[in-house]
């Protein structure tokens, strides 16, 4: 990423992940986080909701398989994935980044995309037609 930020972008949704040293150094001003919970670890930002403006969406990373792979591949793949994400050092990792590793079951992360996706859908296809 570019050290300089040319003043051609006004406002930007960004993953946290992205921002702190950019927020840091004072080349972005955090307004508002877009979560349920004001953000303390990296620098002082309130909620979206708190300023009066409805809106809580995260960005989420995950793994995905083929709808056909074996179920046995899947839990493989699964157990891998949580064994990392409690590993002190990648955990630690994860935090530098703005990131917090949440531990998912499969069908229970496929829930929450479809959640997402049926939330946001809406707002989405509103912005478009527009």
């Amino acid at each position: 990423m570019s050290k300089e930020i040319s003043c051609r972008i006004q406002v930007v949704y960004a993953p946290l992940a992205y921002l702190p040293t950019m927020v840091k150094d004072g080349r972005l001003k955090a307004i508002a986080i877009s979560s349920n919970s004001d953000l303390r670890e990296h620098f002082v930002t309130p909620t979206a909701r708190s300023l009066g403006v409805d809106y809580i969406t995260t960005t989420w990373y995950g793994m995905d398989a083929p709808s056909k792979a074996p179920p046995l591949i899947v839990e493989v793949l699964s157990k891998k994935r949580r064994q990392v994400s409690k590993n002190p050092d990648e955990k630690s990792n994860f935090q530098m980044q703005g990131l917090n590793p949440y531990n998912f079951a499969p069908a229970a992360f496929d829930m929450s995309m479809m959640k997402d996706s049926e939330r946001l859908t809406p707002l989405i296809t509103s912005i478009v037609m527009t």
